[in-house]
């Protein structure tokens, strides 16, 4: 993958003159030892006798001297080591003031251009070598290499490893590597000692033999700054930091092919910078400041511990834009977009903050470690938001919005959620599936529901559930739901399908009308609202659980003095809690709230407001006890106002084949009124032949008389275009969309054929393998679906089904009243199909 790092900043000039002596120099004319002080200077090219003699061609022995190659070369012939200029020899004493300016040298693969072995105060310029190492600057101090350019075939051209050395405006091109994995040579260009400066220079790497194992230019120093450097080529690593307190700031690396820059040792401090490959900290206390990764098959490992980032922008990436597997790591200030996976945190005790992820294929920010902190993160417009699957993580005052699943997903145990937003996120906004978890003081608005438990002993407390189907989903047991609000919860405010759940004190408030209320037993479905009925609109129940507490003294969800149960409220003022009485003023409705046959809130919390009202009971209701379906019977309901105030109200009746109608009655205290209503009871499914509820209520209470309809052929129907066998018998648990095998579905009636259409969102293995097209109304009597299986994907089933519907609209509360009415399977491989399947006639019946 091509890398591209752009500099942005310089450093100040070298002087590049030793002290020597001031005499007209000494010329040069054949190999030799230079073991006085002074200037010396070349007068033609200089060469061995022998071309196959390793020794150095010229020695320097002593302090002080110039040597001005004016122009010429050093040249070693077909030398196989050896070298061609040397100061200095290694554990010898050291040597001062050594200089060795434009000239040319040039050796073999094995040997050495120009070798200073422990010098002080040495200057390497405007040299040009060409030599498997061109330059070696072994020990000493204080040494400058400067403006000159170095050719290598062999392993690392240029090594530098004297202290307070510099080394600017070089230029170095190596073709070949062959040095063993490991090795400090490996590469371009190394320097190590302390307190350097690597500035202006370009390294090139080319034709490299050991493509993942070199680099480009490796700092193993300390205290180094390494400043306005390129590296182009070939290089795996395109620069390497492992000593310590080094500065590398503003360097352009380029064509790189594994990872740019690689930061390794300890306090090491990376800034200014620009990539289009991988950043990759394996150190300790690095500070990462001011760097942009572009268009990366990956982007930032975090394999090191105790470092810090700030201000890092990743887009484009190929895989995890931020891959942390390292410990104590402190994020801030991150940006991550239009990239394959986002942050994801494998580590422990890492902090994110302050940072967005958008626009991610897969979750914004995954968390596998434990005890990490991610606060004031924005997550959105990605597969999920943030997920965590890891232990005892802290995650405060972050928000995930429209992703395309979920907006927090919670799969880890101990976790704590605190003050994080979740809105327009297409799931659940909270997915909590760990246990002994805490979700407190979030807000969730408008997502498809907005906390989801599935896990156990998970404490929901002081949420906010706004503008969502439904609010609060309890699938797990021996969780805790309290002191939560919910406004406008368009199917459901709460869904308990557990054991062992405490739902107290909560404000809880559907759209008007609610939705139908499943119970424990699944025999009784109503709509409606009041005390006395068998079920609360907005509340799903499923087995015993706990609905209050003891009542005590203390502040509740709405203000009130009282906390006992749960405020159940409807949009248009209508809910329980509103409108039920209160004659002591204790802030408790004087009637429980039966939710189901095995759930009662025998505390439910009423309005102040509510202390003197009048309250319409329902005394009795008539009806025939059998209904034709599809034709009109007459409901007689008697009303009573047994309130101490005139009261006018809506008394509605309603069942599951029929929708709600209402009559608006104004009764003084003590009067008695009756209500005549037609009802249209439908047909039900023929495994179903039950009785059907009526149900008339006021604001106040409500009666149900049963009824039996006659069975009526199908008029709705349901035609579902999906991967594997037909299901048989539809339930809330028992749904394609579950098991992400449904593509395509369409809604008819017998006399008008399919009316809409739709679409699902299958799981990835079928979007990968399955093209196709909407479901069709052939206008003869049947329906049809034409798809595509790809190539490379095994054969599979295929169904086209119809199913009946209770009604013009798809409800999950009355999925389980649909039938099977005509399917369509067979075996598909690779290719072009059409499945066709009959429709519902509507001169049909199945009397």
């Amino acid at each position: 993958m091509t890398v591209v790092i752009v500099a942005s900043a310089g450093i100040a000039g070298v002087s590049l003159v030793a002290g020597t002596a001031s005499a007209a120099p000494t010329g040069v004319a054949d190999c030799t030892v230079i073991d006085q002080p002074g200037a010396y200077e070349l007068t033609s090219n200089v060469s061995p006798d022998d071309p196959t003699d390793g020794g150095p061609c010229i020695a320097v022995r002593t302090d002080d001297v110039s040597i001005d190659g004016d122009g010429h070369a050093v040249a070693l012939g077909n030398a196989s080591n050896g070298s061609g200029i040397v100061a200095g020899a290694s554990g010898a004493t050291a040597l001062a003031n050594v200089t060795v300016r434009d000239v040319t040298v040039r050796a073999g693969d094995g040997a050495t251009g120009v070798a200073y072995r422990n010098v002080i105060g040495g200057v390497v310029a405007n040299v040009t070598a060409e030599a498997g190492r061109p330059l070696r600057v072994d020990g000493g101090e204080g040494v400058a290499v400067c403006d000159s350019a170095f050719t290598s075939v062999d392993a690392a051209a240029v090594r530098v490893t004297a202290d307070d050395a510099t080394v600017v405006d070089n230029g170095l091109r190596v073709t070949s590597t062959t040095n063993v994995e490991g090795s400090d040579s490996l590469g371009g260009l190394y320097v190590g000692g302390s307190n350097g400066t690597l500035h202006g220079n370009t390294v090139n790497m080319t034709a490299l033999e050991t493509a993942y194992d070199d680099y480009g230019v490796r700092v193993g120093g300390s205290n180094y700054t390494v400043v306005d450097n390129e590296v182009t080529g070939e290089a795996a690593v395109g620069m390497v930091i492992v000593g310590s307190d080094n500065v590398v700031a503003s360097n352009d690396v380029s064509e790189t092919i594994v990872t740019g820059v690689a930061v390794g040792g300890s306090n090491n401090t990376l800034s200014d910078t620009y990539t289009t490959n991988t950043l990759l900290v394996n150190g300790t206390d690095a500070l990462v400041e001011d760097v942009a990764i572009v268009h990366a098959s990956n982007g930032v490992q975090v394999e090191g511990s105790d470092n810090a980032f700030v201000n890092v922008t990743l887009v484009d990436i190929g895989t995890d834009a931020m891959d942390m597997t390292g410990a104590n790591n402190t994020v801030t200030d991150l940006t991550v977009s239009n990239s394959w996976g986002g942050v994801y945190v494998r580590g422990s005790n890492n902090t994110l903050s302050d940072s967005t992820v958008e626009r991610v294929n897969t979750r914004g920010i995954g968390v596998t470690g434990s005890n990490n902190t991610l606060s004031d993160v924005t997550a959105s417009n990605n597969g999920d938001g943030v997920t965590v699957s890891g232990s005892n993580n802290t995650l405060s005052d972050n928000a995930a919005s429209e992703n395309r699943i979920y907006g927090f997903s919670i799969d880890g145990a101990n976790n704590t959620l605190s003050d994080n937003a979740a809105s327009e996120n297409r799931g659940s906004g909270f997915s909590i599936n760990g246990s002994d978890n805490t979700v407190v003081g979030n807000d969730a608005a408008s997502n498809g529901v907005g906390f989801s438990v599935e896990g156990s002993n998970t404490t929901v407390v002081g949420n906010d559930a706004n503008d969502s189907r439904r609010g609060v989903v309890v699938y797990g047991n021996g969780n805790t739901v309290r002191s939560n609000r919910i406004h406008n919860a368009t199917e459901v405010g709460v869904s308990v399908r557990a054991n062992r759940t405490l739902v107290y004190d909560n404000l809880i408030e559907t759209a008007a009308g609610g939705e139908r209320v499943v119970a424990a037993d699944r025999s009784a479905i109503v709509r409606g609202r009041g005390p006395g009925q068998s079920h609360a609109a907005g509340i799903r129940v499923h087995h015993s659980n706990a609905w209050n507490v003891t009542a005590r003294s203390g502040e509740n969800v709405v203000g009130g003095s009282t906390t006992g149960g749960n405020y159940y409220a409807v949009v248009d003022g209508t809910g329980f809690s509103e409108a039920c009485r209160d004659a002591d003023r204790d802030g408790i409705c004087d009637d429980p709230n039966a939710l189901s046959p095995n759930d009662t809130d025998y505390l439910p919390l009423a309005d102040d407001t509510n202390a003197s009202v009048g309250y319409l009971e329902v005394t009795d209701v008539d009806a025939p006890a059998t209904f034709e379906w599809g034709e009109a019977g007459p409901v007689t309901a008697t009303v009573k106002n047994v309130g101490t105030e005139t009261v006018t109200q809506s008394v509605t009746v309603a069942s599951v084949e029929s929708s709600p109608a209402s009559r608006t009655v104004t009764l003084a205290p003590g009067e008695t009124a009756t209500v005549t209503f037609d009802v249209v009871v439908g047909e039900e499914p023929e495994r179903r032949l039950s009785l059907v509820p009526v149900t008339v209520s006021s604001a106040n209470a409500s009666l149900t008389a049963r009824v039996l309809p006659v069975r009526s052929k199908p008029s709705f129907y349901q035609v579902d275009f999906v991967a594997g066998e037909p299901i048989e018998n539809l339930s809330v648990v028992n749904l394609y969309a579950q098991d992400d095998r449904l593509f395509q579905y369409a809604f008819g009636e017998a006399d008008e054929g399919i009316t809409s259409l739709g679409s699902a969102w299958e799981n990835e293995t079928l979007r990968e393998c399955v093209d196709h097209g909407a479901i069709t109304d052939e206008g003869n009597g049947t329906a049809s679906v034409t798809f595509t299986v790809a190539e490379n994907c095994s054969s599979r089933a295929f169904s086209l089904a119809v199913y009946s519907m209770p009604d013009d609209e798809f409800s999950l509360s009355t999925v389980d009243q649909q039938e099977l009415l005509n399917a369509t399977t067979g075996t598909y491989g690779p290719g072009e199909h059409t499945i066709t399947v009959d429709l519902p006639d509507g001169d049909a019946s199945d009397d």
